[in-house]
């Protein structure tokens, strides 16, 4: 059983703030980080940041139980970067999973993502929303115990950035054929998600896979429809498993509304892997 995880994260200017209060927490929650090297994971955490005099406290962050190495570049090249890491987790036969410095998320939803296959070489795909940056973190500031996925979910939909707020598609005016993504509300603690792009968090990765990311942003874009085609994907669509906000600051990320898009169940961008997700309902339970 392959128990190897490396975690990489890119930190730069503002986003090391957000780093130490958000991601970290989140993965020292009990139910992640913890109860991996528990159940004998080893885990690594590539951080890779500025030469910068500001991000030198990068260097002090320690988690119990992981192995840390901080990386410092001159430039923040994402594509390389990523590379980098890629060529890490081949080197050392390890999983990666790539956490955003402004992703929370749900307290377990580590252990289960990699429990999930961990002899194969799946990558997995799960939903994650975003959240209003300032008033998710006031949020935060109020819960300082652990986050479960079912608070994590309630907590998301009653601070969802405008970008996830304008996507429920029984609004006459919504987002849903531009953003991909497409709520439903089922009952007070449950709702729907149709997503069409939803984020590999967790990847065993190929050599050939440096090939077919040659942009940072083919991640989300383009990778997944490889994926599909060597028969590596898998998407987990329910927040019981896995669930993550990604803090989005106000003005930032909002596609464009559209009257007369009630029950949408179109996209704009015409990937195989986006229409294969269409087929699919993500299911988010609150608490």
């Amino acid at each position: 059983m392959n128990k190897k995880i490396l975690l990489g994260t890119i930190v730069y200017d503002k986003y090391i703030d957000i780093f130490e209060s958000v991601c970290l927490r989140s993965l020292k929650q009990k139910g992640n980080i913890p109860a991996l090297l528990e159940d004998g994971y080893e885990i690594r955490y590539y951080i890779y940041t500025l030469s910068d005099p500001n991000l030198q406290r990068v260097k002090k962050i320690r988690i119990k139980g992981v192995s840390i190495e901080v990386f410092h570049f001159s430039e923040m090249d994402n594509t390389k970067l990523l590379h980098a890491m890629i060529e890490q987790s081949i080197g050392q036969d390890a999983r990666l999973l790539f956490m955003s410095p402004d992703y929370f998320i749900g307290d377990g939803s580590l252990y289960n993502l990699c429990s999930y296959s961990n002899n194969n070489n799946l990558c997995i795909a799960a939903l994650h929303m975003r959240v209003d940056f300032d008033k998710f973190l006031r949020v935060m500031d109020e819960n300082k115990d652990s986050i479960s996925n079912p608070q994590l979910v309630s907590l998301a939909m009653e601070n969802l950035h405008k970008s996830w707020g304008e996507s429920f598609i029984d609004e006459d005016s919504n987002n849903s054929y531009f953003s991909g993504s497409a709520v439903q509300k089922i009952n007070k603690n449950l709702w729907s998600v149709s997503f069409r792009i939803p984020t590999v968090f967790l990847a065993k990765f190929e050599r050939s896979d440096i090939e077919a990311l040659p942009q940072f942003d083919y991640w989300d874009w383009e990778w997944p429809a490889t994926l599909i085609d060597d028969k590596r994907y898998k998407f987990i669509g329910s927040s019981d498993m896995f669930f993550a906000v990604e803090l989005t600051q106000e003005k930032e990320n909002i596609p464009c509304t559209q009257a007369g898009m009630i029950w949408n169940d179109d996209f704009r961008v015409d990937k195989r892997h986006s229409e294969i997700n269409r087929n699919f309902l993500a299911v988010l339970r609150g608490n």
